[in-house]
């Protein structure tokens, strides 16, 4: 028996606009943790599109598909294709758990929510015959049933060109996240919980991981328990890593913890500040408080040897079309080594999509479309055009080379790791997006 696991690329539409480096398109963990969930005796193979196109002529018993909503058009055209080939498709992921029927119009079973316990049930069934439309755990994984990814899986030819580009592993350590933010669907999927995997099972997965230059906590929050956070950072010390990971701005006031996360190796921190409207502001003396807070926090990263990495989303309907530069001004001032600016969202079963669907402003409806680079929207104090335009202008502007060594210069917080990133997204967006 065999199991093909897929990571769709993007709608074709969309490919051709948006270039991507292969060799940074990473498929995280998913699917190498449901090929550890998988009986030894089943072949898995796992294909990443990103890197290697699919071959509809595989002989492989099962076709699995992870799909997030920004994928998902390509991969019902990946699913569509396989089903009229005879195969039996399973599709699981954030956008199937949140919108089952639709994904059941393309596959021939969805898995919803985590497939721990569920996914060995469905594998069970197929030998047996008698598959279920629909797969739900009742209750979610603990975090020591959540096992070591089989990384092994994954094809060779799907892992993309390393010229010189270093060996990055993805590992995830937590699942959940302790907030629930509107705009936001990781509770959708996980739940209101958030559960930290026991420190020795990571421990062992990082040696498994041999020789590498830098590891990628792709955890929502990897400080969502601070006492749990400090335990791991204490026994990452001895492995001299080079690593990164996200969290709140909150869990950055505590010293010891700042500490910990530098002599354990942690050169960046991606943190979320959001919005500079701030749509919670009680008043203006609040905004200018709370700015203040965000400098110092970031001042903070620096003092030890943490490279800030700051996350802003345009499109609250506080944000006018002066939010751009404010936005952009902030972080370049701050001297953030990197900033992800994206477009507000309103992705499928978040509080976000069902206040804006009430609205009625929602105005696209294809989901290649829902990827934090395009208004689906109408906002409320801009256009969707304007919205649009602000957001790539932030975008050249924070990464202009003039802007480049500003920041970097007002930091001097590892440069030899800032600068190659910052210039490597100048030269992306400047050839690789059309």
């Amino acid at each position: 028996m065999k199991i093909l696991l897929i990571f769709p690329g993007l709608h074709h539409s969309l490919a051709k606009k948006k270039r991507r480096h292969k060799e940074f398109q990473l498929i995280g963990t998913t699917l190498p943790t449901l090929a550890a969930l998988t009986p030894p005796d089943i072949e898995v193979e796992i294909l990443n599109e990103y890197n290697h196109p699919v071959n509809y002529e595989t002989d492989a018993d099962i076709i699995g598909i992870t799909v997030m909503t920004s994928h998902a058009s390509r991969a019902y055209e990946i699913a569509d294709e396989f089903k009229k080939r005879g195969k039996f498709v399973v599709l699981g992921g954030i956008h199937p758990t949140v919108l089952p029927e639709e994904a059941s119009k393309h596959a021939t079973t969805v898995v919803i929510g985590e497939a721990e316990g569920i996914w060995e049930e469905l594998l069970k069934d197929f030998q047996n015959g008698r598959v279920k439309k629909f797969y739900k755990a009742e209750r979610f994984p603990l975090p020591h049933e959540i096992p070591i990814p089989k990384r092994g899986a994954l094809d060779p030819k799907s892992r993309g060109k390393r010229l010189f580009s270093p060996k990055i592993e993805i590992m995830q350590v937590s699942r959940g996240c302790p907030y629930n933010c509107d705009f936001c669907c990781v509770t959708k999927f996980f739940g209101n919980t958030y559960r930290f995997r026991p420190v020795d099972s990571i421990i062992k997965e990082i040696k498994s991981l041999g020789k590498i230059d830098y590891l990628f906590f792709q955890d929502d929050n990897i400080v969502g328990n601070k006492a749990q956070a400090k335990e791991f950072f204490k026994k990452l010390i001895p492995l001299k890593l080079k690593w990164a990971g996200g969290t709140t701005l909150g869990t950055l006031q505590d010293d010891e913890l700042l500490d910990l996360m530098n002599k354990s190796g942690c050169i960046t921190m991606f943190v979320g500040i959001e919005s500079l409207t701030i749509p919670f502001a009680k008043n203006r003396t609040y905004l200018e408080d709370r700015l203040e807070y965000y400098y110092k926090t970031i001042e903070k990263l620096h003092n030890f040897k943490i490279m800030a990495y700051a996350s802003f989303i345009f499109g609250f309907d506080t944000d006018d079309t002066k939010v751009f530069e404010k936005t952009v001004r902030f972080a370049q001032d701050a001297c953030c080594e990197g900033a992800a600016f994206h477009i507000l969202t309103p992705y499928p079963g978040t509080k976000l999509y069902e206040k804006l669907d009430k609205e009625g402003r929602i105005f696209v409806h294809d989901w290649q479309y829902y990827d934090g680079e395009h208004a689906v929207f109408h906002p409320k104090l801009m256009s969707s055009k304007e919205l649009e335009e602000g957001f790539e202008w932030a975008i050249r502007e924070f990464y202009s080379i003039k802007s480049i060594a500003k920041r970097i210069w007002g930091s001097r917080t590892r440069p030899f790791f800032a600068i190659p990133w910052n210039l490597f997204i100048y030269f992306d967006r400047k050839f690789n997006h059309q």
